[in-house]
């Protein structure tokens, strides 16, 4: 409803450069991206050793960070 009212006040002659000013619409962008993101996971091949908390993987073997799962995390967003 929001974002309608903003829209709506630009009028019936608005292009598409005042459109994509609209603050609303840009904060819905945002989250809609936030919690659907087009990459999903962001993987790698350590090419050396990682020590990660208190894990130690060697170089060669493959990692994943899944950004989905950081954007849906509660204490972060």
């Amino acid at each position: 409803a929001q974002l309608r009212e903003e829209l709506a006040g630009l009028g019936p002659d608005v292009d598409a450069d005042e459109i994509a000013r609209v603050p609303y619409l840009k904060a819905i962008c945002d989250e809609t991206l936030r919690l659907n993101p087009i990459v999903t996971e962001n993987l790698r091949l350590l090419l050396e050793p990682l020590e990660l908390g208190e894990h130690s993987i060697p170089a060669g073997i493959g990692v994943a960070v899944s950004i989905a799962a950081i954007h849906s995390d509660p204490e972060l967003y």
